[in-house]
């Protein structure tokens, strides 16, 4: 038999009723006969909601007595949900009595929630073994490099190159003993040291960066770059802009005076005794303060540098 679809009076609950029909959200029926009526009981799942129906048919099709347990039923006309039974009654055969129909949607949705945690558990899984696997890199890692550390004997010096750049003394360094090799980026040469990572500069030098496989003059210079990319950071790096120390290091006046202290017995500096003339001028309506030192007179924390274009006496 047909069940009459214009029951529904309302045109908004129409047209809802088609699209839960149209979306399969029927998901059970079942339907008894009683003397000259139907009674009719459904479930209609909407986004995981369960809107339970009830209502009866006459012999002339028309619904009675009905109820849903949404908010959308009026004394005018049943709701989309008891509309969306309708639709889906009149597409099946209903002739034989008790009648019951079973969504195969649930079963379906069931299906693939299971399929998908499933997946989900699968992934979870090869995560959990590539971070095995990475765990057991790294410690073969940590111990290949604790082992190297614990023969190796040997400690390798660093060699200071100073250089004269638009008059700012820029100091780069070679590494090795009896090979040397230029540093070619001196942030990344600390990032090894702090990482206790084996490198290789070339066919005749690799081995493993720590404190213990240099010299004790080698650490004062490491100490020295160090606070260099310090202070390098504090003065140009921000939000906006970073700075990374290379290649050299050019000595700006918060290293001056530690640059000195290092190198004062490696290279050919001199101390200068000399007394500083300062004069006062008037002019028009100021004083002018000069002195007798030249312009290249450099200003440490604590102390003052000249200097000097001698060739054989580059810095003073």
């Amino acid at each position: 038999m047909k069940f009459n679809i214009n029951e529904i009076k309302n045109p908004l609950n129409l047209s809802v009723s088609k699209k839960y029909h149209q979306y399969n959200n029927v998901e059970h029926i079942h339907v008894e006969q009683k003397n000259n009526h139907y009674v009719v009981e459904a479930c209609v799942n909407v986004l995981s909601h369960e809107n339970q129906c009830h209502f009866e048919v006459d012999e002339k099709g028309h619904i009675q007595n009905y109820q849903c347990t949404c908010k959308f039923c009026s004394d005018e006309s049943p709701c989309g949900h008891i509309g969306a039974v309708i639709l889906k009654m009149n597409e099946m055969d209903v002739s034989t009595f008790p009648f019951d129909y079973q969504s195969s949607k649930k079963q379906q949705l069931e299906q693939l929630e299971k399929q998908r945690k499933a997946e989900k558990r699968r992934k979870e899984l090869y995560r959990l073994s590539q971070t095995s696997q990475h765990l057991i890199h790294h410690h073969k890692d940590k111990y290949n490099t604790e082992l190297m550390l614990s023969l190796e004997d040997k400690k390798y010096e660093l060699t200071p190159v100073l250089s004269l750049d638009d008059d700012v003394i820029c100091v780069e360094y070679k590494i090795g003993n009896e090979k040397k090799y230029i540093l070619k980026n001196l942030s990344q040469f600390i990032s090894r040291i702090e990482g206790n990572e084996n490198y290789k500069y070339g066919v005749q030098l690799e081995f493993v960066h720590s404190e213990k496989s240099f010299t004790e003059e080698a650490l004062k210079q490491i100490s020295f770059i160090k606070k260099a990319m310090k202070v390098y950071d504090e003065q140009y790096n921000d939000y906006y802009h970073y700075y990374e120390i290379g290649r050299k290091i050019g000595i700006i006046n918060d290293l001056l005076d530690d640059f000195y202290d290092l190198y004062k017995d490696v290279f050919s500096f001199d101390q200068i005794e000399e007394k500083m003339e300062i004069y006062i001028l008037k002019e028009q309506d100021c004083y002018v303060l000069k002195s007798s030192f030249p312009a290249t007179l450099l200003c440490g924390n604590h102390h003052l540098y000249q200097l000097s274009t001698k060739q054989d006496q580059p810095f003073v």
